[in-house]
């Protein structure tokens, strides 16, 4: 389980964009993650990350993180528009999604190696 694989610390309440905010620390168990700590601001309402800030092995600022446009589906809130910046190299990725469906039912022939590798 994902949640195993980390300690998490309440690192405080904040305000973000105007709403109530948890700021909490998330720092992994295992030796060969890629950061050494991420922190992350939900939504105090709905639970939902509006921003994440991941930190490199020397414990220095590396990526950040601004996720908007939430909806909920089927309860659950998902975001339609991540926009995660390295801090460091300047380099700055968009992702914004269509509408989620939840609760598909796939083949596991969709996820070999050779079907992934598809364009």
């Amino acid at each position: 389980d994902t949640l195993d694989k980390y300690d998490y610390k309440l690192l405080g309440e904040e305000k973000l964009d105007g709403k109530d905010m948890y700021k909490i620390e998330r720092t992994p168990k295992f030796a060969d993650s890629g950061y050494k700590r991420v922190v992350s601001w939900f939504d105090k309402t709905d639970l939902y990350v509006m921003q994440s800030h991941f930190y490199d092995k020397a414990d220095k600022l590396l990526k950040t993180g601004e996720y908007s446009k939430f909806k909920a589906y089927d309860g659950k809130w998902r975001g339609h528009k991540a926009v995660v910046t390295n801090v460091q190299t300047k380099r700055k990725t968009v992702l914004i999604n269509g509408a989620y469906k939840i609760g598909l039912k796939l083949s596991d022939r969709l996820f070999t190696p050779s079907q992934l590798q598809k364009q």
